[in-house]
Formats: structure tokens, C-alpha cells, sequence
């Protein structure tokens, strides 16, 4: 099977909340930059461990956030700059495209709300525990393996029967629903 490659599409709200919490961060860096230039050591060591933070924040939430999804032969791939997720076709059970509510009334326990996507570990009494891989609001297929993945590619249709495709060519006599 050739590998198949699906974006994951920018929402006007994550575009949004990544230019304003940057901004944020950016305004926020003025003191510690004042800070890095005075000329006692311990205020200017402050002001720089102060912008290394506030710059890392940034860097790692772009770094982590999803930037496509693969199918290859044995696996799905969350495409990320750094750390890219794998799960193997062989232990997803199930592919469907989500209602457009299935985030609503969601608590994030590990992850990043807007700053480059929407992306981590979340909970909520329609999917349970299930991990968030998304740059936008709509468009989600939810992939259903040991754990509970949502997902939003470009083209969520054409993508949920391409993975399942993948999958019952990967499993033989699989059970995919």
C-alpha cells in the first residue's frame, strides 16, 4: 500500500488563539527583558530564565501540535514536529466520523488548548478518557484502538475510508465496524 498523507486543516479559532496567547506571551516578555538588561546578576539571571520560559512555551506547543496524519501499511502516524504518535492498524477496532458536539462538555487532564492546535489527553461522558490530536473544531473521526483517539484531517470522509481500508488489508478476516 502507498502511503497516504491527510493535513490537519487550521481553524479560524485555533489561528486566533495561537496570535493572541503569542501575543500575550510576547507583552508579557517586556519586564524580563527589562530585567535581562539590568546590571545586577541575579535580577538580569532572573529576566533571561524568565524569557527562556516564556519563549519555550511557545516553541514545545508548537512542537507537540499535530500537523497531519499518515496511513502507511502497518500504522497511523499523528504527524508532529517532534514526537510523532504511531498506532498500529492491526489494534484500531473502529473508525467513525464524529458528531459535531463530541468535544462539547470536555475536561483537558494533560495538554494544549489553542496555542498551535488542540492536542493531549481529555475526558468527557461521550468518549471517556480519549486523546485530542486537532487544529480545528469540525471535521473529527474518531479512532477507536487500546485508546480512544480524535482526530480532524482534511477531508474526514475520504480519510475514515482510506484508514479503513488500511486496516482490513492489514488485519485479515479484521473486525472493523
Amino acid at each position: 500500500m502507498q502511503t497516504i498523507y491527510f493535513k490537519a486543516p487550521w481553524g479560524n479559532s485555533v489561528i486566533a488563539s495561537t496570535i493572541i496567547i503569542s501575543v500575550i506571551i510576547l507583552a508579557a516578555s517586556y519586564g524580563p527583558l527589562q530585567m535581562a538588561g539590568m546590571p545586577k546578576i541575579g535580577v538580569k539571571i532572573l529576566g533571561i530564565a524568565l524569557l527562556a520560559l516564556m519563549s519555550g512555551v511557545i516553541v514545545v506547543a508548537y512542537l507537540l501540535s499535530p500537523k497531519g496524519y499518515m496511513i502507511t501499511d502497518d500504522k497511523l502516524v499523528i504527524d508532529r514536529p517532534i514526537k510523532s504518535i504511531e498506532i498500529r492498524l492491526a489494534e484500531i477496532s473502529n473508525v467513525e466520523e464524529a458528531a459535531t458536539d463530541i468535544l462539547k462538555d470536555s475536561t483537558r487532564l494533560l495538554g494544549c488548548d489553542g496555542l498551535w492546535g488542540l492536542y493531549g489527553r481529555y475526558q468527557n461522558d461521550k468518549l471517556g478518557n480519549y486523546r485530542l490530536y486537532v487544529r480545528q473544531k469540525s471535521g473529527q473521526v474518531i479512532i477507536r484502538s487500546r485508546d480512544t483517539y480524535v482526530i480532524a484531517p482534511e477531508k474526514p470522509s475520504e480519510f475514515k475510508e482510506a484508514l479503513r481500508r488500511a486496516v482490513k488489508t492489514c488485519v485479515i478476516g479484521g473486525t472493523l465496524k
